[in-house]
């Protein structure tokens, strides 16, 4: 009974490892696909949220509506120095810049996760939701996807980085077919693909520097599997078994110490595995069944908080 008071009451107090986390609900829908940050804005599905101390709040409806479902990237697709969105909302994709719409086209099929990349270095942000759409000026999106050589068939999740500092960004993707890939980008616009890992059915990637030697390394999870692959100073990847399995996880320096740890998601609990071991920090923390997971500063204060769903863990370390 103590336990679950203390659950209840926010006070999940772990001291000893510097990992303190208070709960609380938040008026989020429940039916949010994807969940980011752009532009000190919290963006649920396709809704919009304010941040502050007390966590998100209702911000004004969107120019596009509220459609919880969709899922919004943040770019500067416009070229013009401020946030655009791209909007993919079932088969229809949309641009929008200065609250207004500048551009539509109709999706293959509709997007389970989406990115901005600049895949040709032209200084104009593309997108990619398994199809490559070519920026070609702000207004104007074409379907590049064949000669670019980057296909995937609704990938779970993308994230972009320059993981041999080439100067072109390149991407990881994970999806039910192929498990997870990398596309090594090249200053032509084409990517070398590289299968990554397909066993342990990866459906969640997050980029980030897990071991301090300054090279972007990926980390992969799903069916309880967790994997770190580390970069190999540009020249491939390393994998590493984390001991602790998760369905959704990220990276972040979430005790402060200067070093990454990793936020574990599984169905209804959170858990922290401290870097540069990855050892678990005790103790496991309420969130949403089938939610996305976000991990970053959602208060104000610095620290990296997380958001599982409706459920979020403000970090009082």
């Amino acid at each position: 009974m103590l336990v679950l008071l203390l659950l209840l009451s926010g006070c999940a107090d772990r001291a000893s490892t510097g990992v303190r986390f208070d709960v609380r609900k938040t008026p989020l829908p429940r039916t949010a696909t994807s969940l980011s940050v752009a532009g000190g804005l919290l963006l649920a599905g396709g809704t919009v949220w304010t941040l502050s101390a007390d966590g998100p709040a209702p911000a004004p409806p969107p120019p596009w509506g509220r459609r919880e479902e969709a899922i919004v990237v943040a770019a500067d697709f416009s070229g013009d120095g401020a946030v655009d969105f791209a909007v993919l909302d079932g088969g229809d994709a949309s641009v929008w810049a200065d609250g207004r719409r500048v551009a539509r086209w109709p999706l293959p099929e509709p997007a389970k996760s989406a990115a901005a990349i600049d895949a040709d270095g032209d200084g104009r942000m593309d997108l990619y939701t398994g199809h490559l759409w070519r920026n070609l000026g702000g207004t104007r999106f074409r379907d590049v996807t064949v000669e670019a050589g980057c296909a995937v068939a609704l990938p779970e999740g993308v994230r972009v980085a320059d993981f041999d500092r080439d100067g072109c960004q390149d991407m990881v993707t994970v999806d039910l077919v192929d498990g997870a890939t990398r596309f090594q980008g090249t200053r032509d616009g084409v990517f070398r693909r590289v299968p990554l890992q397909k066993d342990g059915r990866p459906i969640h990637v997050d980029v980030g520097d897990a071991d301090g030697d300054g090279w972007t390394d990926v980390l992969l999870a799903g069916s309880n599997h967790l994997v770190v692959w580390h970069n190999d100073a540009g020249k491939g990847f390393v994998p590493r078994a984390v001991t602790e399995g998760a369905e959704r996880a990220a990276f972040a320096d979430v005790d402060g110490d200067g070093r990454v740890d990793i936020v574990a998601a599984r169905a209804t609990s959170v858990s922290v595995l401290l870097g540069p071991s990855f050892t678990s920090a005790g103790g496991t923390w309420p969130g949403d069944t089938e939610a996305p997971l976000l991990v970053a500063d959602l208060t104000g204060d610095g620290r990296p908080d997380v958001l599982k769903g409706t459920t979020l863990l403000v970090n009082r370390r």
